[in-house]
C-alpha cells in the first residue's frame, strides 16, 4: 500500500474485467487529476477505457464465480481445456488428470490446465472421491465404476464459468 491508494492497477483492472462480464462499461481515470470526470464528460481523453464483452454472462454464473470460494481443483488435460475453452463443451471424466480437495456434490472447483493455469470455476456433479474414481474414464463408464450414472458430466457447461480468474481486458488507452 502507497501513500496514494491500494490495489494498484492490476485490482482496477480486475473489477473492470468483471464489470465487462456483466456487459458494464468501465473508465478508468486518476484520482490525482481534479476534475477527470468533468474532462471526460467535456471530451477529453483521459485514462483506460474497458470495453464490455460482446457477451455478457449471467448474473447466476458471476455470482457463483466471484461469491465464494473454490471447495477443490480440478486439472484436465489439453483436449479437455480446448473443448472447454474453444468449444463451449461441458467437462467428462475423461478429460480430467488430477483432483485436490475433498468437495461434495454441488461444490464450486476451480478446473486448472495442466501446467496449473486457472480455466475457471464450476459446480461439480460429483464428490471429490468419485471423481477420482472416474477420472480419464468414458461416460459410459461411469454406471460401471459408481453404480449408477446420474450425470454423464462432472461438470455441466451451464453451470461452468471460465476465465474468472485470468485478467483479460481489452483495454483501450485513452490517454
Amino acid at each position: 500500500m502507497t501513500g496514494a491508494g491500494s490495489g494498484g492497477m492490476y485490482s482496477k483492472l480486475l473489477a473492470a474485467r468483471r464489470a465487462a462480464q456483466l456487459g458494464v462499461p468501465t473508465l478508468i481515470v486518476s484520482g490525482r487529476e481534479k476534475f477527470s470526470l468533468e474532462k471526460v464528460f467535456d471530451g477529453e481523453m483521459l485514462g483506460t477505457w474497458v470495453v464490455p464483452q460482446e457477451k455478457s454472462i449471467s448474473r447466476r454464473k458471476f455470482w457463483l464465480a466471484y461469491n465464494q470460494e473454490p471447495d477443490g481443483t480440478i486439472q484436465v488435460d489439453a483436449g479437455a481445456a480446448k473443448a472447454l475453452e474453444r468449444g463451449g463443451k461441458s467437462l467428462l471424466p475423461a478429460g480430467i488428470v488430477k483432483v485436490k480437495g475433498g468437495f461434495g456434490v454441488g461444490a464450486l472447483v476451480r478446473i486448472v490446465d495442466q501446467d496449473g493455469r486457472s480455466l475457471g470455476v464450476g459446480l461439480s456433479n460429483y464428490k471429490a472421491a468419485e471423481v477420482r474414481r472416474i477420472m480419464g474414464k468414458k461416460t459410459s463408464e461411469i454406471a460401471e465404476i459408481l453404480g449408477q450414472c446420474l450425470y454423464p458430466e462432472v461438470i455441466h457447461r451451464d453451470n461452468l464459468l471460465l476465465d474468472v480468474a485470468v485478467l483479460r481486458v481489452v483495454c483501450h488507452s485513452c490517454a
